[in-house]
This record gives C-alpha cells, sequence and structure tokens, in this order.
C-alpha cells in the first residue's frame, strides 16, 4: 500500500507498507520508500495468491452450476408431478401408477401430440396407428 504523509504543508513520500489481517487486527509491516522493493512484494504476493483465488473461483462457479441445477430439477419436478410421477433425486418414480393410468401420465387423452414416439410403449387406451404413429409395426 502506498501511502502520503503532510509535514508542515509538505507532502512527503510514498512510503509503502505491506498491511495484513492479524486475528480480529489490521497490521502491517513497513516496506519503505522504495517502488523496487513494493513491486517485488506485490509480485510475490499475487504468485502466492493466485491459487488460492483460482479456488475460491471455481467454488463460486461450481455453486452457481448447483444452483442451476437445482433450479432446472424444480422445474423438471413439477412438470412431472402434472403427470402423476414424482422426482427423488435424479430418479423418476411412480412409473407403476402411470402404466395403469396412461391418461395421468399424459395429462388426458389429448394431450400428447399424434405421432409422439414414445406412445406406444406406455400402453395407450387408443391404436398407435389410429394416432399415427410410424413406429407401430
Amino acid at each position: 500500500m502506498e501511502s502520503w504523509r503532510s509535514y508542515r504543508g509538505r507532502r512527503l513520500g510514498p512510503y509503502y507498507r505491506l498491511v495484513y489481517r492479524g486475528g480480529r487486527r489490521n497490521l502491517a509491516i513497513y516496506l519503505g520508500r522504495s517502488p523496487e522493493l513494493a513491486e517485488k512484494v506485490r509480485a510475490l504476493l499475487d504468485h502466492f495468491q493466485n491459487p488460492i483465488r483460482q479456488r475460491r473461483a471455481w467454488r463460486r462457479m461450481r455453486a452457481g452450476l448447483w444452483a442451476e441445477v437445482r433450479k432446472q430439477k424444480a422445474a423438471w419436478a413439477k412438470e412431472l408431478a402434472a403427470r402423476g410421477l414424482a422426482l427423488q433425486e435424479f430418479e423418476v418414480r411412480g412409473w407403476r401408477l402411470a402404466k395403469k393410468f396412461p391418461t395421468v401420465l399424459l395429462g388426458g387423452p389429448r394431450a400428447m401430440p399424434l405421432g409422439a414416439p414414445w406412445a406406444p410403449a406406455i400402453g395407450l387406451p387408443w391404436s398407435p396407428r389410429i394416432a399415427g404413429n410410424t413406429m407401430a409395426k
């Protein structure tokens, strides 16, 4: 840190010091008036603090990604709940009931667009050929 003093109306300095936290207090080490020494100390601090800064940035990025995952999972859980399914961790539950009552899974007989490729796999109450599914045999 660079600082200046005034003495009898004159400005003196710059004086350099290294300021750091020691417990709850700010502490300082006087480095003198040499800008070269201050620059060397600044470069050493950057060198030693860079891994810590990178680790903190990585943690912030990871926390942001997990927050986004939580948001997406909440939206997915809401979408599944509308179809009678439940999301537990990353697993979809409730398929047995959905297979017994496919209209619950689809939200009613008209909820699925015609020709959806996954329609025959869940046992629809109407014929897949009538629905226009090209995958039906």
